[in-house]
């Protein structure tokens, strides 16, 4: 069962989603004298091919979540085909959809919250957690050391993590976090009990985590926009990669959770970040078109931001709700 707060975060998104469709219904059509998606002749607003809407070529906002409804047999269709196309063909969905071809695929926003509902329900079905800490305890000069590490997507562990002693801290247990007269106290003990318990700490992440993700998404495409500012593009397009940068790690989620389940095999420690930085590096290479030089340059910027963006994102929220 999805989590209250993922709940509520799909309605705001599906409630978007509906103010884009009302507001496209009035947008203003385009000047292009072919439909920008399959080439055909343009007779009117509407492509009579493949029925896209002319747009002008200022990208609008709602082509994230695009104005004309789908059928369950055009929905399907699009979906395996933008699946297949973000997984195996990186970055090529992308610049397809910002070079107007986007009546084959599914807008970013729905892609994303479809993507992002199947991880949530699969990794409930599957009794695995989210993430977990796990413990090797090193014994040097008569001293016990706590190596801590982590584990993606595996079944929840009952031998504790943290000891009574591993964390010292001085005053009253608690940690303070946020502006003064906003802050948010944590209490050590309840840390300890919450990292103790993986299922609790997965349940906990699986709800933070797709508000930290919208709160940390338009923070990441702001970033894009800095390092790609003499191409001129809008903060559109770089919204339009993120969503489809996101939607490819929770696509690549699902079918670890069905690896884990199917076969009890999971990727090395190393394999996902090797996985993801390579397939994020072809990514950007693709949309943004410089040289490997450049584009390997601005992705470590992006890797070092990301999880500071991340945990920029948790905090304000922390503090705001």
């Amino acid at each position: 069962m999805l989590p209250t707060t993922t709940l509520h975060a799909l309605e705001g998104a599906l409630a978007i989603d509906a103010a884009g469709t009302a507001l496209a219904a009035g947008a203003q059509p385009g000047e292009h004298q072919a439909c920008q998606n399959c080439g055909t002749a343009l007779q009117g607003p509407y492509c009579h091919h493949c029925g896209q809407y002319d747009e002008k070529s200022k990208r609008p906002w709602w082509i994230l979540v695009e104005h004309a409804p789908d059928s369950p047999t055009r929905f399907q269709s699009r979906i395996l085909r933008s699946y297949a196309w973000l997984l195996l063909r990186p970055g090529r969905m992308t610049a397809a959809f910002l070079a107007g071809q986007r009546a084959r695929f599914v807008p970013p926003i729905r892609l994303y919250i479809f993507t992002s509902l199947i991880f949530f329900l699969a990794l409930g079905a599957s009794g695995l957690v989210l993430v977990q800490p796990v413990s090797e305890r090193i014994q040097h000069d008569g001293d016990t050391d706590n190596n801590v590490t982590f584990e993606l997507l595996a079944p929840p562990r009952k031998t504790p993590v943290l000891l009574p002693g591993d964390i010292q801290h001085e005053g009253d247990g608690v940690i303070k976090i946020g502006r003064k007269g906003k802050q948010k106290k944590i209490n050590i003990d309840q840390l300890v009990e919450l990292v103790n318990d993986p299922v609790k700490m997965s349940a906990f992440l699986t709800e933070w985590l797709p508000r930290v993700l919208v709160a940390a998404m338009p923070i990441f495409a702001l970033l894009l926009g800095l390092l790609y500012i003499r191409r001129r593009r809008g903060l559109i397009d770089h919204l339009v990669l993120t969503l489809h940068l996101h939607a490819f790690l929770f696509e690549v989620g699902v079918l670890l959770i069905g690896l884990r389940v199917a076969t009890g095999i999971s990727l090395p420690a190393f394999a996902l970040p090797l996985l993801l930085s390579v397939y994020f590096l072809l990514t950007i290479k693709r949309v943004y078109r410089q040289n490997w030089f450049k584009t390997c340059v601005k992705s470590f910027i992006l890797f070092l931001a990301y999880p500071n963006i991340l945990l920029l994102a948790a905090v304000a929220l922390a503090i705001w709700t």
